[in-house]
């Protein structure tokens, strides 16, 4: 009898640790998924700074499209995005990033022909594992997007960000 209640107890201690560590998990994955949401409102507020400083009198952000449209923050003098501060273009879901490289889709033609609802960028779908990801709009807010979503998004918009 005494045995039974060790083993009883024993299992609902391991049923509530596999719980605590889904829990945990999901966790990790949200907190992630944020932190790539600020990452593209931080660009983005840098491209708004480019504009602002480097895009002659109609404050115009760079023509270019995809993730050039990022690299642009590195190419100006003095740089709006240095050297030190290049993990910002990483998703922090994909553990094999390299500084230098750009995880962001920009927009897929040039930010001046966008409306404000328009897509200018989001994360790569493939870093967040079929979990979906983050699109950024040219109004500058931020939406979390479904795996479905986003690619019926990035399939059926007129102008879908791109790599």
């Amino acid at each position: 009898m005494r045995l039974l209640r060790v083993v009883a107890v024993l299992g609902v201690v391991l049923i509530l640790a596999s719980l605590l560590v889904v829990s945990i998990a999901r966790a990790r994955r949200r907190s992630y998924t944020s932190g790539c949401a600020g990452n593209l409102r931080v660009l983005w507020t840098c491209q708004m700074n480019y504009a602002v400083q480097h895009g002659g009198p109609l404050k115009a952000m760079p023509d270019a499209t995809g993730s050039e449209f990022w690299r642009a923050l590195e190419k100006t003098s003095p740089p709006l995005i240095e050297e030190n501060e290049r993990e910002i273009f990483l998703c922090r879901h994909r553990e094999e990033g390299r500084v230098g490289e750009i995880d962001y889709f920009g927009p897929g033609v040039p930010v001046q022909r966008l409306a404000n609802a328009d897509p200018v960028g989001c994360d790569d779908p493939r870093n967040h594992g079929g979990d979906g990801g983050n699109v950024l709009r040219k109004s500058g807010d931020v939406l979390e997007y479904t795996a479905v979503d986003l690619d019926t998004l990035l399939k059926t918009h007129p102008t879908p960000p791109r790599r």
